[in-house]
């Protein structure tokens, strides 16, 4: 502010500057945490693979991506199972729109192995 109490041009450039850095941080954060809750989903989901069927874990992680409009379906999942372990793998991608004039399509790549632990007697 100058002493008569007016914004100056730099004062104005400095809020619209930082007002679009934490607008286009928004844009771009909410992709990757959505992401890495279905991270934590799908880990969870080959730690205890014992207990379901593949179909059954297929079903809850697109349950959880579409809870959290991640856009797959279940030709962006692969589940691999052997004996003694599981693959699961989730490949996707976002596209992000900053002010109508630019889009950033974000690559997400969820790869997750783990032994299958056997069943614990009931």
């Amino acid at each position: 502010m100058n002493n008569s109490g007016k914004a100056s041009i730099r004062t104005v450039f400095w809020i619209v500057f930082l007002g679009a850095a934490v607008y286009a941080g928004f844009l771009i954060g909410v992709p990757h945490v959505t992401n890495k809750m279905l991270d934590y989903e799908v880990e969870n989901a080959a730690k205890n693979a014992a207990y379901y069927r593949d179909e059954e874990i297929l079903k809850n992680i697109l349950e959880k991506a579409h809870f959290w409009y991640i856009p797959i379906d279940k030709d962006n999942v692969r589940i691999e199972r052997t004996k003694k372990d599981i693959v699961i793998e989730v490949k996707y991608e976002t596209i992000v729109d900053f002010f109508n004039r630019y889009q950033k399509t974000l690559y997400f790549d969820i790869y997750v192995y783990e032994p299958i632990k056997a069943e614990l007697s009931r």
